[in-house]
């Protein structure tokens, strides 16, 4: 698949794919665990480049990335999980929106990234809500979100869930997520070992 050129969102949106999990359920570094002969991190910056013009990785440590052809920004709050690297990604690309998702989601869908980004408008944040819950690590986020989020680290509320509270916030309905990803295999990760068989299975199948 062939990104779009010349779309409405390609230079305004970064493709950012955050790669600081520990891994230890699985024995290692997510980011570079093997599924359908290439690492993780390499799948996910592969599908997201598609879509975007720019693709960026946050990670604690820059080096183990240093091969790869993608800009990498280190985490300035390695350990505060998801928030320290949206921060950073937000921070480090300043004017632009940036759509976030974890090393670990092998199977997103550029259907539904695309239906998400055209419905952003001026919104702060785009966010998928399936079943009541939030995902905050396949979700849109515009620069208007960066003093919120420090704000949110400097009160050490570090739970990602909570910001719609505080932002202009458009909530990606289960119907239309299902409407083109039916199975919500998009929001898959890979966190134990049995999760890495299943989706080596269905890469199989």
């Amino acid at each position: 698949m062939q990104r779009v050129c010349g779309s409405p969102y390609e230079d305004l949106i970064c493709g950012v794919v955050l790669a600081g999990g520990r891994g230890r359920r699985i024995g290692g570094n997510k980011a570079f665990v093997q599924l359908g002969g290439e690492t993780l991190i390499t799948r996910v910056c592969r599908l997201l480049t598609d879509i975007f013009s720019e693709v960026v990785i946050v990670a604690d440590e820059v080096d183990p990335f240093s091969h790869l052809p993608y800009r990498c920004l280190p985490d300035r709050f390695p350990k505060l999980g998801p928030i320290g690297g949206i921060e950073s990604a937000l921070r480090g690309i300043p004017q632009k929106g940036l759509f976030v998702v974890a090393c670990d989601m092998p199977f997103l869908n550029p259907d539904v990234v695309r239906s998400m980004l055209a419905l952003s408008g001026d919104y702060d944040l785009v966010i998928p809500q399936i079943a009541g819950r939030l995902h905050p690590l396949h979700a849109i986020y515009n620069p208007t979100c960066l003093p919120v989020i420090a704000d949110h680290i400097k009160k050490k509320d570090l739970a990602l869930r909570s910001l719609p509270d505080e932002l202009h916030c458009l909530f990606f309905g289960e119907d239309l997520f299902r409407r083109l990803d039916p199975q919500l295999q998009s929001l898959v990760n890979i966190n134990t070992p049995e999760n890495l068989a299943s989706a080596r299975t269905a890469l199989k199948c």
